[in-house]
Formats: structure tokens, sequence, C-alpha cells
């Protein structure tokens, strides 16, 4: 029996909306540096005076987070008055010291005690557009107040990289279709969306970021005939996890990724030197370890962006599927079972597939981008 070894590569897949009113650029002197954030203060709502330290403290805690995740972070002085502005007219005081200091987000929120539990909340706000976009908000008990202000952080984090998206020219765009300037490291860790028609970019330590295509329409039959596979190239050059790791891979493997309004798709030409009798292909079952023990193609899918948790999925040139839920790097959730459609095939020197995954189907972070 021969198998080939097996390829793998961890990729970033940019979904580049092309003309749609998301990708609206305004003139470069309008633009603030998309990694600017002000964080304002947190406002004390309960009548617990021995609390006064929390919100100094969580704005250094906020910060410290921020600024470890590649956000630059303004200090300013905000007085007593302005922190009884912020409970009154939050906008426009986010807007005036936003506006000052160049920041494209402010941040301010409120802590209040609830018996034994402590409740933080922060509101974030989008400058250019002068109104808040998002809460969050984190709770625990009062002597757990140091995980708590890292928790709304986190929340706060998650927010943040999830509202904007890659720009044709390296900026960044929010929801709002402001242009931001280029995104700092930690945010797409790996090189920049390729220009099209350009639709993988390596840089010197061997990460690729993948750019998908917008399709109108996609039959999926796993038959590779469709006009978008002869006008994209397909990504390729992947290299060996086993047996030799960091080796180039010693059979050829194409993807595409695509993408319309309701899925993103994953379709792929897999050659095999080795006759099909000689396959290890053996499994159909759903969720069943056999799915990858031979012949397969794995992916993750990294939906929350965080290293943390995703989406593992295999699949067989038989049409054996496998989809797992994971969670902090190590729980697996063999029960997930979402709704999605593959369908394999076969060409002159190995298979292939599609697959298409219902955005419905998964869960990632709030926000348009």
């Amino acid at each position: 029996m021969r198998t080939r070894a097996q390829a793998a590569v961890l990729l970033l897949v940019v979904l580049t909306v092309t003309g749609s009113p998301l990708s609206a650029q305004e003139p470069p002197a309008s633009r603030r540096a998309f990694s600017r954030v002000i964080v304002l203060g947190f406002v004390n709502l309960g009548d617990d005076t021995t609390l006064a330290w929390v919100g100094p403290g969580t704005v250094a805690s906020v910060r410290a987070d921020l600024g470890r995740d590649g956000f630059q972070t303004v200090g300013v002085e905000v007085s007593a008055v302005d922190l009884e502005r912020l409970s009154r007219d939050p906008a426009q005081l986010a807007m005036e010291m936003g506006t000052a200091s160049s920041a494209a987000w402010a941040v301010w929120g409120s802590y209040q005690r609830m018996g034994p539990r402590l409740r933080l909340t922060a509101r974030v706000y989008e400058l250019t557009e002068g109104s808040e976009i998002h809460t969050v908000r984190a709770e625990r008990l009062r002597d757990e107040v140091f995980d708590l202000q890292d928790d709304l952080a986190d929340e706060i984090l998650g927010y943040l990289r999830s509202s904007v998206r890659a720009s044709g020219d390296g900026a960044m765009t929010t929801p709002a279709g402001t242009t931001r300037l280029a995104v700092p490291i930690g945010i797409i860790d790996g090189p920049p969306p390729p220009e099209p028609p350009a639709v993988i970019r390596r840089d010197a330590n061997g990460r690729a970021t993948i750019r998908a295509v917008r399709v109108s329409a996609l039959a999926v039959d796993g038959v590779l005939d469709d006009p978008v596979y002869q006008e994209t190239a397909p990504a390729s050059g992947f290299i060996q996890q086993e047996p030799q790791e960091g080796l180039p891979a010693t059979e050829q493997t194409e993807i595409w990724i695509l993408f319309d309004d309701d899925n993103v798709y994953v379709s792929a030409r897999c050659w095999n030197s080795a006759p099909e009798s000689e396959w290890i292909v053996n499994d159909m079952r759903r969720d069943s370890s056999g799915v990858f023990r031979g012949e397969s193609v794995g992916l993750l899918l990294d939906t929350f962006y965080d290293r943390r948790n995703g989406v593992n999925i295999a699949i067989n040139p038989i049409g054996g599927r496998m989809d797992a839920q994971m969670t902090d790097e190590r729980n697996v959730n063999m029960d997930y079972n979402p709704i999605w459609n593959l369908q394999t095939g076969r060409f002159d020197g190995g298979w292939t597939f599609e697959a298409a995954f219902p955005f419905k189907s998964l869960r990632y972070r709030p926000g348009r981008a």
C-alpha cells in the first residue's frame, strides 16, 4: 500500500468584495491610524467608594492588553468633570478627545458592584461615525477583579479585530466603509492580502495568505469545470507536515477558496502518482477516524481568528467526512455536525472535491467584517 506524504499549510483567507460599498475609500487626509485607540475611563455606577480604584485599574489593564496585541493606546488625562460627561454625553466627548488625538476608536465604560459580584461594561465608539457601535460586558466575583479586567479586554480586542477587513490596497476598512492605514502585525498574522489576480502571497517565514474570490454561482458536483477554475489560478506549493515537516509535499495539491453571499467554498485538485487501487481509502462513516487515516485532505477553519477555537474538517476521495468543533486548542467535540455540502470526483492523476460551508452553519465574531 502506498500513501503520499501529507501536505499542510495554515491559511488566512481574506474575503475581498471588490467594488462593493464596503470598499469605499476616503481621501488620505481623512485617514486616522487604525491601530490608535483612546481609552477614556470607567465610571462607578454604585455608591461603594472602596471600589474607586477599579476605574483607573481597568483603564490600565485594557491599555496594556490592547498594546500587547499591536494596538496603539493614547494616554489622556480624564478629569472628574469629563467622567461625569461620559455618563451624560459620551458620544460628543469621545469625538472631541478622539479627534484631538487622531484616534480611530474610543473606549469608555462603567463598573458596578452587584452583591458579591462585580460587573464591567465597555462601550466602543467608531470615531468617524461618532456613534456607539458595540457594547461588551464581563462579570465575576469581586475578588476576581484582575481576571475580570482581562476578560473585558479580550472582549474589546475580539470586536476590534472583527470590525476591520483588508481593502485592495492593503489598507483596512471598517464596517462603515472608512479606509484605515495598513493593519498592524497581530491582526493579520502573516503577509498582506495578494493583489488580484494573484491568489496567494508568502512571506520570508513561509506563512501564506490566500485571497478568496467571489463567485456568482458554483455547481457543487465535485467536477472542477466551472469557469472560475479556468479564470482563477489555484494556490499550491504546499509543504509536508508528515513524515518530514517543512519539506515540499511529495504530491501536488491545488486549492481554490471561493465565496458568495451564502457560502464559503473550498475546492481542491489532489494529485496522486499511485493508481487508485493503491490508495488507502476505506471509510465513509461520518466522524470516523478512518476518514483521515488514509488519502484525505484536512482543513482547520479558525473562524474566530484567535488561534484557540475552530472547526476541523477532513475529506477523503469517496466522500467520507469528519467535522469537529475545537475549543481552547485541545477540547474536541465530535458531536458537532453542521450542515455543509460535499461532492468528490476523479481526474486522470488524482481526485477532486468541492465543499460548500454556509456562513449560517459557522460561528464567528460579531460584525460584518
